[in-house]
């Protein structure tokens, strides 16, 4: 049960460390490009900007980055359902 326990712990570490390097990736991306906007700017306007700005690197960031992120936090909550919440009861 230890056993089973660390190995489900490693894994949501493994997956939480890898949502935290993609988002700091895509951050890294958006702050060197050219377009300067604050985050929670960024973020509440993203689909708007997508449609109307005429940069079409911005938009590929911006449909990419809300893409991959809904993703990963959707994975997230599954590994946790899965490995955590649902585990084997012992008997």
């Amino acid at each position: 049960m230890v056993q089973f326990f660390i190995q489900r712990m490693v894994l949501f570490i493994f997956f939480f460390l890898l949502t935290i390097i993609i988002i700091l990736f895509f951050l890294l991306i958006f702050f060197s490009n050219s377009i300067k906007t604050s985050l929670p700017f960024f973020i509440s306007s993203c689909r708007l900007k997508s449609i109307t700005h005429s940069s079409q690197n911005f938009i590929n960031f911006c449909l990419i980055s809300r893409f991959n992120l809904c993703y990963l936090q959707l994975r997230l909550i599954k590994v946790f359902r899965k490995f955590f919440i649902f585990s084997p009861s012992t008997q």
